[in-house]
């Protein structure tokens, strides 16, 4: 691997001060725009990259966002990241994603990972194995900035952007309703997702508002996997009366 540049090499290939190069490589207006110039063509020429921790630990800034998702593989996920970098790249930031597969111990480790290289912030969408949140409150303790969004928990006062789930869940069921289904069967998820129990919520309220009775062996929960929804499916549709089926995540 070939050596990274320094101020110092340029500063040697200019016969300059290592101060004159720093200062000239940050526009300081001490130094005349003729050196500036020749400073940042040479830097360019000896590809010249500022060390992005060393830069984080002179200014507390990284400019870097890590973000953690279950599965980038998922297009919401996927959607979600674009429109993350998009906004990050307009401000100066660049985004590091990375996916959990559902792990928790990979969720804690890329956690450590973005506190470990200073990340300015973290995004983070929790996977479904994750009932520990000590890694998220580290974050909080550490004045690190943190959003959740899509997966969440009640058990941590942090700023987290989610939809209406509940509303959501009402108006699909109601859709539903609306179409003559009157025993509508609802594939669910892991019981400890917050966005799950809102959406079982709007579900049992559109069936309230339309005078159908709530039966429960009408749920069935499954993994976020094909092999267990095509199980749970199965399992749905040997009962004979069941018209229709709303998912809680496709």
């Amino acid at each position: 691997m070939d050596k990274r540049t320094t101020i110092k090499d340029i500063a040697k290939a200019l016969d300059v001060s290592i101060s004159t190069v720093s200062r000239a490589l940050k526009d300081n207006p001490e130094i005349s725009k003729k050196t500036r110039d020749l400073i940042k063509k040479t830097a360019k020429e000896m590809n010249y990259r500022p060390n992005p921790i060393a830069v984080a630990l002179k200014t507390s800034k990284s400019h870097t966002i890590g973000v953690v998702v279950p599965k980038i593989v998922n297009t919401f996920y996927a959607a979600v990241v674009e429109g993350i970098e998009e906004v990050a790249d307009k401000h100066g930031y660049q985004v590091f994603v990375s996916s959990t597969g559902e792990s928790y111990d990979k969720e804690k480790k890329f956690v450590d990972a973005y506190i470990n290289s200073r990340a300015d912030g973290v995004i983070l969408s929790l996977s479904r194995e994750t009932e520990n949140f000590e890694h998220i409150q580290y974050l909080q303790d550490l004045n690190i900035p943190t959003v959740l969004f899509d997966r969440m928990t009640k058990n941590l006062k942090i700023p987290r952007v989610v939809s209406d789930d509940a509303k959501a869940a009402h108006k699909a069921v109601t859709h539903l309703i609306n179409g003559g289904a009157k025993r509508i069967a609802m594939l669910s998820g892991p019981k400890h997702l917050l966005f799950g129990r809102n959406r079982t919520r709007g579900y049992k309220k559109a069936l309230q508002d339309a005078g159908i009775p709530f039966d429960t062996e009408l749920i069935v929960n499954s993994e976020f996997s094909v092999e267990h929804a095509q199980k749970a499916t199965k399992q749905l549709l040997e009962n004979k009366d069941v018209d229709a089926i709303f998912c809680l995540n496709d």
